[in-house]
């Protein structure tokens, strides 16, 4: 056990594939957003800040 619901599981388990996604490729922020699922590129900048108390770099 984890102390972690699966819902936080797959929140932590997608963003740390972001962020590998945008540290080896050249995939952009808004291609990385739909691909995730978020409504906007905006909506995944903001996510991706509370994760990882950082903003992406495309």
């Amino acid at each position: 056990k984890t102390g972690h619901s699966l819902g936080q599981y797959f929140r932590s388990r997608k963003m740390t594939e972001i962020a590998q996604k945008l540290k080896e490729s050249n995939e952009p922020i808004l291609y990385l957003a739909e691909r995730y699922g978020f409504e906007s590129q905006q909506t995944l900048t903001r996510t991706f800040k509370n994760y990882f108390d950082v903003p992406p770099k495309s």
